[in-house]
């Protein structure tokens, strides 16, 4: 299978295990190892349709348990 380039900047992508922040009305979800591709030359990042609905459905989801807690300053 030919690797899919970068829609912005031609680049190739590779596998990555990636941290994200996804916001959802007043709430702020952090995900850890999140399964993406990411272009070497831009940085941009790519995730699957599988990977976007699971964490939709986490952030949908009123029963979300904190693993870790944040402070920000």
């Amino acid at each position: 299978m030919k690797n899919v380039l970068c829609v912005f900047c031609g680049g190739e992508r590779k596998k990555k295990a990636v941290t994200v922040d996804r916001r959802w009305g007043k709430r702020l979800v952090v995900f850890t190892d999140a399964p993406a591709e990411v272009c070497a030359a831009c940085g941009e990042t790519y995730f699957s349709a599988a990977t976007m609905k699971r964490m939709e459905d986490i952030l949908r989801s009123s029963d979300i348990k904190s693993r870790v807690t944040l402070q920000v300053p």
